[in-house]
């Protein structure tokens, strides 16, 4: 990836990560705190499983406008999932952007070796 994409990226997931913390409406928001590191492991752990339940039934549907529903249900959990990310990383004063390049540095390496 260029340093240009790299640093759009960046700017990009930054302003997500700041945009989402203007929801961070659960008791004990913005603290850091054990509290809200559990509601929002909770929250994610509970959005991963819409988001698994939705995908079991895209498997059992057939009906291209019933998949088509299914799809946008997912797209909508995923979002859900985006936002416990963004905000688990906020609570632990992490940047979304440093963790998102750091996980695609991991995954060219991964990539470089298998390629090897």
């Amino acid at each position: 990836m260029v340093n240009k994409d790299r640093e759009m990226m960046r700017d990009g997931l930054a302003a997500y990560q700041e945009a989402a913390a203007e929801f961070a409406t659960y008791v004990h928001a913005e603290t850091g705190s054990d509290e809200a590191l559990s509601f929002l492991t909770m929250s994610l752990a509970s959005e991963v499983g819409e988001v698994a339940a939705e995908v079991r039934m895209l498997l059992a549907v057939t009906d291209s406008i019933a998949r088509s529903r299914i799809e946008k249900k997912i797209r909508r959990e995923l979002g859900d999932v985006l936002w416990c990310v963004s905000s688990l990383l906020s609570e632990m004063d992490s940047s979304l952007s440093n963790t998102a390049l750091r996980t695609l540095e991991s995954l060219e390496v991964r990539g470089r070796k298998k390629d090897a």
